[in-house]
């Protein structure tokens, strides 16, 4: 008789005793915060299936009590060609098959096809190393971006069998589809959400994003509804997380240096849980599974601890650490002032990557191509290494920077205190958003929904700011809040 999770004593009960499997393929996290780990035996448009070792029967978990589902899945050693962006924010990679008046068709990996709306599309990257176009306005021309920095103005006409057909506003013109490195379209209406408590999207190995329902799940992978690009199948060696947004109240963890801990607050700004006893924690990475990676600076550890307060690893003995970012791998990046170096640590903590004379890094960031963002307050700078040393990219900051991160987009958010403001600046160091009047901004944080998280030092406060600057939250009356993020 197979055992239906609908209780939330058993679940309670089992995870408190029954034994992990070595290596789940699926990790899953309920909506009441309790987990199981095991292999996905199937389900149906209503249920997950689950062979949970330990027990006899499989568990059949219903989809409204699903909070996350996390999968073991490393990243892929080469990305697909092409990407596309869509209006409702997923992102999928693949072939680009074909383009015209009223669709477009993409060959994902593994041999499924996706055919979207041509109206939901709001730019096509044709080349691997395109990870952002700038932005069309509604009622713009499409743009059209060659692999050796020309543009064009107009409308695409279509694409297929590696040509590409533009109108300029000299005339129609035809080109090879690979010396084009990214198309631009009129930003479309955002498509009608689905209910929030249907909502979840889906993150995938490559980097990719899938926003709609969930509507199926097989031992072979999900199917999830999408507004923008209809059914979509995601094989199960894809998968990276599915979050659902109605299972779980949006938190915020915030790092307090005095008193020393770091607090998780709802949005009513109730405190949810906490870790006390700290000394200076300077950084908080929420990870996946819903676990803190917290860097304490004067303890010189940094360490994972699961809402049980249960500490599942740690690091000591650091030269003042002060950020820290888990990887996908497993493996650890950590700052440390003193020794002014980054290295990277295995889950045994041993180094397996080490950079050197990096004066005074605030801020560290493995990015999907390899490289390492570093945020370098002495010389007021932001810089991208190869793991060889050589420097990528630069940012000349006009003030100290706290806290660089890299987006999706392609862009960085860095916080300036010395200038009282949190800006976004793209790959030529130009700022195409800022949000002003900002005390002591420690810590920044771009949110799924485009809104900004800021940790305001000055006036002791974490803000989350729409992109026209509008501040729709506030968690205030905190005292030396160093950094901030959402769960």
């Amino acid at each position: 008789m197979k055992q239906h999770l609908i209780g939330l004593l058993f679940v309670g009960a089992f995870c408190a005793g029954g034994e992990q499997p070595s290596a789940p393929a699926c990790r899953v996290m309920l909506s009441n915060g309790d987990r199981l780990s095991g292999q996905i035996r199937g389900g149906s448009e209503k249920t997950l299936e689950l062979t949970v070792e330990g027990l006899v029967d499989p568990v059949v978990v219903p989809f409204e009590a699903l909070a996350r589902m996390m999968f073991s899945n490393l990243p892929p050693a080469s990305a697909p060609p092409h990407r596309v962006w869509l209006a409702d924010g997923s992102r999928l990679s693949g072939t680009l098959a074909s383009l015209d008046e009223q669709s477009l068709e993409l060959d994902l990996p593994g041999g499924s096809k996706v055919r979207v709306a041509r109206a939901s599309v709001s730019a096509i990257a044709l080349d691997p190393e395109t990870s952002s176009l700038e932005p069309v306005a509604a009622g713009e021309p499409e743009k059209l971006y060659a692999t050796g920095g020309d543009r064009l103005s107009g409308k695409v006409l279509k694409i297929t069998g590696g040509k590409i057909q533009f109108n300029a506003i000299f005339g129609k013109v035809q080109m090879p589809i690979e010396t084009i490195s990214g198309i631009s379209f009129p930003q479309p209406a955002a498509p009608e959400k689905p209910q929030a408590e249907m909502l979840c999207r889906a993150s995938l190995i490559n980097g990719d994003q899938v926003t709609g329902q969930l509507a199926k799940v097989t031992d072979k992978g999900i199917s999830i509804s999408s507004a923008a690009a209809g059914t979509i199948q995601l094989e199960a060696a894809s998968l990276r997380v599915l979050k659902f947004a109605r299972a779980m109240q949006e938190r915020t963890a915030v790092c307090l240096a005095s008193p020393g801990k770091v607090v998780v607050f709802t949005t009513d700004g109730k405190t949810d849980w906490e870790v006390t006893g700290l000394q200076t924690p300077r950084r908080v990475q929420v990870l996946e599974d819903g676990n803190l990676l917290i860097t304490d600076e004067a303890a010189r550890r940094v360490f994972e601890i699961a809402p049980d307060k249960r500490v599942v690893w740690e690091k000591a003995g650091l030269q003042s650490p002060v950020d820290a970012q888990r990887l996908p791998n497993g493996n650890t990046l950590i700052a440390e002032q003193n020794t002014q170096r980054v290295v990277e640590y295995d889950p045994a903590g041993a180094a397996v990557w080490t950079q050197e004379n990096v004066p005074n890094p605030m801020s560290v960031q493995k990015l999907t191509n390899g490289n390492i963002l570093i945020c370098e307050s002495y010389r007021n700078r932001v810089c991208e290494y190869t793991t060889t040393g050589a420097t990528v990219w630069i940012y000349e900051s006009q003030s100290n920077p706290t806290s660089a991160r890299r987006l999706p987009n392609g862009n960085t958010l860095v916080c300036e205190p010395g200038q009282s403001r949190v800006v976004e600046v793209d790959k030529a160091g130009s700022v195409v958003w800022r949000r002003e009047n900002v005390s002591s901004p420690t810590d920044a944080q771009r949110l799924d929904d485009g809104n900004t998280l800021i940790c305001e030092s000055g006036n002791n406060r974490v803000i989350e700011v729409e992109p026209n600057g509008k501040t729709v939250w506030e968690q205030k009356n905190l005292h030396r809040p160093m950094a901030a993020a959402r769960l």
